[in-house]
């Protein structure tokens, strides 16, 4: 996944930078006036302040942190519902719909500690961290051109 950012501050190796809303932002609507997102992200080739960025991130890091966020969790709900159900009907549990509610609840809760600690695991190795890949020389008004049009040129 590609980005246009703003370098707001450098330290350290990473910058703060501001991820600008994109035109389609405006019609969606689900965030009012939310203003541009700010993340740290890795600064190898040494951005500096005011300038504009590509930044990057890896598709399978977000695949797999969604997939951790939306559907680790919803399986073992579903995991959980059958194991309890299973354990109700066969073991003498009492309800097997309430036991397996009780046990789904509990996987789900679990599955949340799991990806709790995977993420800060994933955080403390910069895996979810954004690169910046390189400076774009134009203004932030002609950014997209350059990754459109064949890079570095204007052609407006």
């Amino acid at each position: 996944m590609r980005e246009n950012a703003e370098v707001l501050e450098v330290h350290d190796g990473l910058a703060t930078v501001a991820i600008r809303r994109q035109g389609s932002c405006d019609k969606c609507g689900k965030c009012d006036d939310a203003e541009d997102l700010e993340v740290e992200a890795q600064n190898s080739i040494g951005a500096k302040p005011g300038q504009m960025v590509i930044i990057e991130m890896k598709n399978k890091n977000i695949l797999g942190a969604a997939f951790l966020v939306y559907f680790l969790p919803l399986i073992n709900l579903f995991i959980g519902y059958f194991i309890g159900k299973w354990a109700g009907n066969n073991l003498g549990f009492g309800d097997a719909d309430l036991v397996g509610a009780f046990v789904g609840i509990i996987s789900l809760l679990s599955s949340f500690l799991i990806t709790k600690k995977y993420g800060e695991k994933g955080s403390e190795e910069g895996k979810y961290q954004p690169v910046i890949k390189r400076v774009v020389r134009n203004t932030f008004n002609n950014v997209e051109c350059d990754l459109d049009c064949g890079g570095g040129h204007n052609h407006h």
